[in-house]
Order: C-alpha cells, then structure tokens, then sequence
C-alpha cells in the first residue's frame, strides 16, 4: 500500500466570518475531506480568541463520535481553544502508517489514528495537544509515539490501556456492569437534572458499533491486549506530558487499577472527578472544566521546561 493517498477536499461546507460564527455554529457545520476513497468529516471549533496558539485533537473512544462530546467540544472551545474532532468511529478501511512504523499494533488502533494525522496534515496543523476518552487515549498515545514531533501535551480521560493484564471477557463483563450503573444513574435524576445537563442518545453507540461488527469486535479485543504505560514513559522521556483524568466510580476502568500502574515516570498530572466512564460527554460540565485545568497545567509545564533549556549555565 502506498504511504500516502491522495487528499483532496469535497463539498466543504462555507465557514460564517469568525466574528459572526459562534463554536455551535461551526459545531454545525464539519468540513468533509476526501481521504483515498473515504470521505471523513472533521469537527474544526475555534473561539475567537484562542489562549493557545497549538489546537487541541478530541478523540472519541469506543464506539464513539463528535456528536456525542458536542458539549465538551464546544465548551473547550469557549474556554479558548482550537478543537479539532475526527468523525471516523472505525478509521480508515486501510490505514496509512508507514510499514516502518506499524511494527505490530493492532491494525484497527493504527486505521483510527491514521484518520486523525491524515486530516491533521489536511489541516495543515503541525502540533496538537490530545484530549482522548477511553479507547481515544489508546490510539492517540500510539499517534503520539509513532508521530512525536506532531503532538505536544496529552489529556487522557478514563483511558484504555493503564489497568495492567486485561482480557475481552473481564472487559465485557466490566462494560456490563458500567450499563447498570449508567441506568441506575439516570433513575436517580431529577427533572431538574435533566433539563441542565440531558443524557446523550444511548442508541447511537450501538448504531456505530452495529455500523461495523467485525470493526468494533477488532477494537474490543484491542482494547482489552493493549498497555500503554511503557510508551507513555517513553513520549515523557521525548518531552511529551500526559496527564490523566478519571471518573472516581469509572467500572471499565477502575481509578484504583490505574493509580496503581502509574507513577511520576508515567504521568505528570491525575485528576479524579465524580462519575464513571461515560460521564465525560453524560455530565460534561466537570469534566470540561477539569480537562481544560489538565490542559493549561500541562502547558504551563512546557513553557517552563522550554524557559530551563534556554538558560545559559555559565550566567
């Protein structure tokens, strides 16, 4: 297979003056390219004034789209970031890595993070910070290290891959659990509840998953073999800082797993919020808030490593 397609834009839709164009309005509105033989639309939201001059990459986990993280997206945007979000819940039907980099990933994880690094270079944007949920984390921290020089800061929420030895079975049955929980948690809201914060369509997960079967059962299974933890050692070696945030009643995923597999060499920054796994885009106000906080730490952090690397030791 080649190394690159062909990229050509089709029937993107016109953007409205920055001045006039609200992040829902441009919510609205995605930009459809063109990559091979699929066509792949991109959520592009920026806030007028941007407090950051590098976009931020949302990525959806597991049976996951745009759609679902609409809130978090455009409150990130308001909050002063360029957010970028790829509508690709199965990747590209053939991923794009170079053979000298695909090494043995799962071929599924390296067609969802070839969907985000084609539209990135459709975009012409060079680096990005990361905001991945779930499986989003998973193939966007293999993103970061097979493209480092791409990707600056990582925010990875409730993320696969940092729990230690897994399975599909222990997945499933811990997936199971987290739909109880979920249906448990909307009995108990208000009507109060639901007007200030409504739940997502709880069909359109299944409708992704159902979309592709044999995709989304590749996924599961990548999910429940992989492990992060030593390539997120080595994108921090590179200068690349992750931080986690994670729901404190997260079922996929326990908190408690992940604290256990990580350390300073891991992770710069952890933050625990209320919630479970899907509460990111379910209740997305705390989450938003804590990812964004996540975000400016990190930043933070690297202007102050750049700061150290520039002073001359003889002064």
């Amino acid at each position: 297979m080649p190394e690159n397609f062909p990229i050509q834009k089709i029937n993107e839709n016109k953007e409205l003056p920055k001045k006039y164009a609200s992040p829902e309005d441009q919510f609205s509105r995605p930009k459809r390219i063109r990559v091979g033989t699929e066509d792949v639309d991109v959520y592009d939201v920026s806030p007028e004034n941007t407090k950051t001059d590098i976009p931020t990459v949302f990525a959806p986990g597991f049976s996951g789209t745009p759609m679902f993280h609409q809130q978090n997206i455009i409150e990130l945007a308001k909050a002063g970031r360029r957010i970028i979000s790829v509508d690709s819940p199965h990747g590209l039907k053939n991923h794009m890595v170079p053979e000298e980099k695909n090494g043995e990933y799962s071929n599924v994880e390296l067609a969802k993070l070839s969907a985000v690094i084609e539209a990135l270079k459709e975009l012409q944007i060079d680096k990005t910070d990361v905001v991945g949920h779930s499986e989003g984390g998973l193939y966007m921290a293999l993103a970061a290290y097979l493209y480092p020089e791409r990707f600056r800061n990582m925010v990875l929420v409730c993320p696969a891959g940092m729990i230690g030895k897994d399975n599909l079975f222990e997945l499933v049955k811990r997936n199971t659990e987290k739909l109880s929980a979920q249906r448990q948690s909307e009995s108990a809201r208000t009507d109060e509840d639901r007007l200030a914060e409504p739940l997502r369509d709880s069909r359109i997960p299944l409708n992704v998953l159902l979309s592709n079967i044999p995709r989304s059962l590749s996924s599961a299974k990548a999910i429940s073999e992989s492990d992060i933890i030593d390539m997120l050692k080595e994108l921090k070696q590179k200068g690349i800082n992750v931080s986690v945030v994670h729901g404190v009643d997260d079922k996929v995923f326990p908190m408690e797993r992940v604290q256990r597999e990580t350390d300073a060499d891991t992770v710069t920054g952890f933050y625990s919020v209320q919630g479970g796994h899907n509460d990111i885009y379910l209740t997305p106000k705390q989450y938003t808030a804590a990812i964004d906080a996540a975000l400016d730490a990190l930043e933070n952090k690297s202007r102050a490593d750049d700061s150290s690397k520039n002073i001359d030791p003889a002064e």
